[in-house]
């Protein structure tokens, strides 16, 4: 660990403990009744409600453990990642077990936002998914920064450098047609995912599952099919005018397709010689040789954590309204993966739900708990990977005698808290779940 990051750690840690406030309340002996707070003094709930759904993320704590204990070549200069620091300092607050009320403020990470960025957070109403994607960004930002060292450095020198850890929300996903008529795909398209974002429906009720689906899969008609188009050409091409070029192409294009080399949506459709047989020939021109093709897309790159946000706004003309779908979801959830033969399950760890207007409300989190055990001498732990300067030290309480523990049976039947700010509330995954009106950013992790 280089000391220059660890000073500014400290000095990061130094202030934002400042802002940490201990109320006198009566202490409880359970250690999962409370979890640390966040004031609001003004309209802070969209930023208190983003910073406590990634409390719960145990991914994201080994990636940053990861991260302040890469070792970097000696030549290298490391990049001092102010975000990633705040974040571990205050997600680390927010993971450490109280026996009373405690809150802090949420504003030392903003302000530190707006350094970094060099703007201002206004105190009037925000949206939570706009913070959330601000901060994904910005993490994903400096960890760029951070390994752009790589790119200089000599091929000989690349097989020494240690590789870099996954950015927990980062993916690629890969998006491909398939021609319902010659059953022949097209080229993959890939792009690049952090979150990912569902356009709710206007009906009084759906399910997330549903919603996913008819956003990763899509059926367009009237559409031009390469492979098709050519199989009608060779069909009748003793029925067609054709230059001597023309024909030159078309036998090209018989190989390729007799090699199943041909796919539906290559550059040829854009070639001159192509088009030219197509507009000096009538019969190519008819309307029913388009085809129907469905598009799928899934995972090539899966993500470590998924954030899906649910777009609530309805828009008409000059007026504006929030959508107030009911969005059934499931604790865990399935998804297909390129690299996987089995989907990857990701589990529920936090919702951000959202009540009022489209342009006023409050903003509560719903976090989940981490698993607390009892040992035999009445010592409580817990099982949060906990973000450590060297690595060796990282150890889950949960690998330590574990035949000589009890789970607590309050994590068990209420295994969430409900947080609006200061106030925290135990409630059950029933709770949760059926919360789906509310519902505006869920976060599941693998």
């Amino acid at each position: 660990m280089a000391n220059g990051i660890l000073s500014i750690y400290s000095i990061i840690s130094r202030i934002f403990s400042k802002n940490i406030h201990v109320e006198d309340s009566k202490k409880s002996k359970r250690p999962d009744k409370y979890t640390t707070g966040f004031n609001n003094t003004a309209n802070d709930c969209f930023a208190n409600s983003t910073i406590q759904s990634l409390a719960p993320l145990w991914r994201l704590n080994e990636y940053f453990t990861a991260m302040i204990n890469y070792p970097l070549p000696s030549e290298a200069i490391r990049y001092p990642m102010p975000l990633h620091l705040a974040m571990i300092d205050m997600l680390g607050t927010l993971q450490q077990p109280i026996h009373s009320n405690k809150t802090l403020s949420v504003w030392n990470l903003l302000h530190l936002l707006e350094q970094i960025h060099q703007g201002r957070i206004s105190r009037n109403q925000h949206d939570a998914h706009e913070l959330m994607v601000m901060i994904i960004d910005t993490l994903e930002d400096e960890y760029l920064k951070f390994f752009s060292f790589i790119s200089k450095l000599s091929e000989d020198m690349k097989k020494d450098v240690a590789k870099p850890p996954h950015f927990p929300f980062s993916s690629i996903v890969e998006s491909k047609l398939r021609c319902m008529k010659c059953k022949q795909t097209s080229l993959p398209v890939k792009n690049p995912m952090m979150m990912l974002e569902l356009i709710t429906p206007q009906i009084s009720a759906t399910s997330l599952e549903k919603m996913i689906s008819n956003s990763r899969s899509e059926v367009i008609e009237g559409y031009s099919c390469l492979v098709c188009m050519v199989k009608v050409m060779i069909l009748y091409q003793s029925k067609l005018t054709l230059t001597l070029e023309q024909t030159e192409f078309m036998s090209r294009m018989k190989e390729k397709l007799i090699a199943g080399e041909l796919l539906i949506n290559e550059d040829y459709s854009e070639d001159p010689l192509y088009k030219g047989i197509i507009s000096s020939n009538s019969i190519l021109q008819d309307d029913n040789l388009k085809s129907v093709v469905f598009r799928e897309t899934s995972f090539d790159v899966p993500p470590d954590i998924i954030p899906i946000h649910l777009s609530r706004s309805i828009f008409a003309d000059t007026q504006s309204w929030r959508n107030a779908c009911d969005v059934k979801f499931p604790n865990k959830i399935e998804f297909k993966s390129m690299t996987s033969l089995v989907p990857i399950v990701y589990k529920l760890k936090s919702l951000v739900r959202h009540k009022g207007t489209h342009s006023s409300g409050h903003y509560e989190c719903y976090r989940k708990k981490p698993q607390f055990f009892k040992s035999e001498d009445g010592e409580y732990l817990d099982d949060i990977p906990k973000v450590t300067f060297k690595k060796e030290e990282q150890v889950t309480s949960e690998l330590k005698n574990p035949k000589k523990k009890k789970k607590l049976g309050s994590v068990l039947s209420k295994p969430f808290w409900r947080v609006s700010d200061s106030k925290i509330t135990e409630v059950s995954e029933d709770s949760v779940l059926s919360d789906g009106k509310a519902a505006y950013m869920i976060i599941y992790e693998r």
